[in-house]
C-alpha cells in the first residue's frame, strides 16, 4: 500500500488543492472533493502504520476505518452536488 497507493493519493491531494474553482456551486463541490482527499489519504496512512514493524495495531487500524468512513460521506455530498449542477444545466437547455 505505501509504495503505490499513499503516493498516488499524495499527489491527487496535492493537485486537487491546486484546482481553483471559479463559481460558488463548484467552490462547495471542490470542498467537499478536498475533505474526502484528506480524510481518505489519513486514512489510508494510518492503516499502514497498524501493521508496521510486523505487529497490528488495532486501534490504529479502527482510527482509519473512521477516518476512510467519513471520507465516504465527503464523496456522497460531492456527488449530490454535481447531479444538482447536472440538473440545473439540462434544465437550461431544455429552456433554449
Amino acid at each position: 500500500m505505501d509504495k503505490e497507493v499513499i503516493p498516488k493519493l499524495n499527489q491527487v491531494n496535492y493537485q486537487l488543492k491546486l484546482l481553483k474553482p471559479k463559481t460558488a456551486e463548484l467552490q462547495a463541490v471542490h470542498k467537499n472533493v478536498l475533505q474526502f482527499s484528506d480524510l481518505e489519504l489519513d486514512g489510508f496512512t494510518l492503516q499502514k502504520k497498524s501493521y508496521a514493524g510486523g505487529k497490528s495495531n488495532r486501534k490504529l487500524y479502527n482510527q482509519g476505518k473512521t477516518k476512510l468512513d467519513k471520507a465516504e460521506s465527503y464523496f456522497q455530498k460531492a456527488i449530490e452536488q454535481l447531479q444538482g449542477i447536472k440538473t440545473k444545466v439540462f434544465s437550461l437547455i431544455e429552456e433554449i
